[in-house]
Order: C-alpha cells, then structure tokens, then sequence
C-alpha cells in the first residue's frame, strides 16, 4: 500500500482544514503518496480513486448531499482496494445529537470494506466486512508550531463545546465555575469558535482547562477535545469516563472528577498551585505529542487494513 486517496472537503463550514486534510497531511508525513478528491469534484476524481490502493472517507461523506458518493467510490476503484470510513463522532440511535449521522452511516454501510468510529457503543461490526474503534488525535504540525505557554494567563479556566440539547449538564458546571473563578468559552454557543492553531493560543491564555466528560457513558469513548487540550501544554480538569485512564495518567498528566464538587475542588488546587499546573501541563503535552497524534491514529489504521508501515 503506498497510494491513498483521501475524499473529503478541504475545507469545513468556518474555512479551516478539514480533518480528513489534516489527516491526509499526516499520511504524508509518514512517507505515503497522498491525493485528495473533493466531493463536488468527484467525477473528476474518479481516476485518482481508480488508481488508490486505499482510499478513505472521512464524515463528509454523511452529509446528505454526499451519501450517494459512496455507491459510486465502491464501484470505482479496483476490486481489491480497500474503501474505508473513518468516522469522528456520536453514533448512536439512541443518541439524539447523533441520530442523523447514525442513520447516514447505516446508508453508506453496503459501499465500505471497513468502517473506522471514535464511539464504539453500537454492533458496527455486523453492518460492515470489517470494523475497529480508533480514537482521534491531534495535527501534530499545529502544535510542534506552537511552543507551550510561557506568558501569563489572563483568565482561569478555558472551555471550547456546545452546552445545548443533550449537552445542558455541561452549562450547569459551567456556571458554577463562572462563580468561583474567571471563565471564558468558545464554541458554537459562544462568540467565537476557536480551531487549529487559534485554539492553542486561546487555551494557553488560561490557567486550567475544563474538558467535561461525554454526555453518554460508553467505554473508551470521549471528545478529541481532551487531546486538543492536553496538547497545548496547560493542566486539563477532565471528567472521568471509561477507559481514559490508558490515554493519560490521573494525577500526573491531568486531573479527574467525577462530579461537580470534585471539578470545583480540583481547578482550586490548580490555581493555588502554580507548580502542579506547570508539571501536569508539561506532561499531559508531552503525552498528547507521543502517543495522540493524526500520525500514531493514521499508523494504526494502515496496520489494521493490511498495510505495511512506512
């Protein structure tokens, strides 16, 4: 496998890359040739997937406008070529902010060889030939860009998500840190949405970051966010969910709670402490930086289809 062609958008709704680009980015950056077929260009991409020897969608493919891209892509390329999906997010039926992608999922299940989901509570495995749970990571490129933090902060806490629907319990702590300490959030429900390297920047202007845990309790499943935000180097306040413990050491490399008495206490502890937050930062960094980037992800990936490892 050395040829992987990459169908995605280059570019989300607020004009910054794609996950599937920065992905393709990493691939490259393992030393495999790389191409990228958007998908209001797929006619013209045909060759390009024609002659892949993986070729991988990313979940631009479930926008409904998308979906029927899929038939297409498992009837052009070559019998033996793979055709994945790497899905990033929620889904599950059960699930209200993941009902829609579900079902697109399921649409385009008949079209893939392997199906790749960050959330694992639903039986993929008996819809797809193959199936494996991979995580997300981060774009290494940003952060080796970005050194950690050497100024001072100018507010407590930092939170980037969304605090409606299925998210409200995230509002309710959020209050109650405004409360007690400076708070600022980014997001869809707030003024500004922070991506890329702006999201470092943003996040280095603080002393403590709030990640809150999933709003479904799922083994080994969490937002990418905890990597984003370990990765810029400040201590992460992190709600505790199954099976986080083997990404990054409680104590060490962040700080867990398990309700919002536990949250408050643990983001006291930090800021009265300048020596914990600057240890816990530098290692949940360093631990992001090793072991959670789109190049480790991207390795696992190729390792589990069949490819060899560059």
């Amino acid at each position: 496998m050395k040829k992987i062609t990459i169908v995605t958008n280059r570019l989300d709704n607020r004009h910054n890359p794609t996950n599937g680009i920065r992905v393709g980015r990493a691939i490259e950056r393992l030393g495999y040739l790389v191409s990228v077929v958007e998908h209001d260009a797929l006619s013209a991409g045909l060759s390009e997937i024609a002659a892949a020897d993986l070729v991988l969608a990313f979940g631009t493919l479930l926008y409904p406008r998308n979906i029927e891209q899929a038939d297409i892509i498992a009837r052009s390329k070559r019998p033996r070529t793979p055709f994945a999906l790497w899905y990033f997010d929620a889904a599950n039926p059960d699930f209200d902010h993941s009902r829609r992608k579900f079902e697109a999922l399921l649409a385009v299940a008949p079209s893939l060889d392997w199906l790749f989901t960050t959330d694992h509570s639903f039986p993929w495995e008996k819809y797809v030939p193959k199936y494996k749970h991979l995580l997300q990571g981060v774009d290494l490129s940003d952060y080796r860009a970005i050194p950690p933090a050497s100024g001072r902060p100018s507010v407590d806490v930092v939170f980037s998500g969304g605090c409606r629907g299925s998210f409200l319990n995230r509002r309710k702590m959020l209050d109650l840190i405004a409360a007690r300490f400076s708070l600022v959030t980014y997001g869809s429900d707030s003024p500004e949405y922070v991506h890329g390297r702006r999201f470092i920047e943003a996040y280095q202007d603080a002393r403590v970051a709030f990640v809150p845990a999933p709003p479904i309790e799922v083994p080994n499943y969490w937002s990418n966010r905890i990597y984003l935000a370990a990765g810029t180097g400040i201590p992460c306040v992190v709600g505790w969910a199954p099976g986080l413990e083997a990404h990054y050491a409680g104590g060490s490399e962040v700080v867990y709670f398990h309700d919002s008495a536990e949250m408050l206490r643990e983001i006291d502890l930090l800021l009265k402490s300048p020596g914990a937050r600057a240890r816990i930062g530098a290692a949940g960094r360093a631990r992001t930086l090793r072991d959670h980037t789109y190049e480790a992800r991207a390795r696992e990936l190729i390792a589990s289809i069949g490819g060899p490892t560059i």
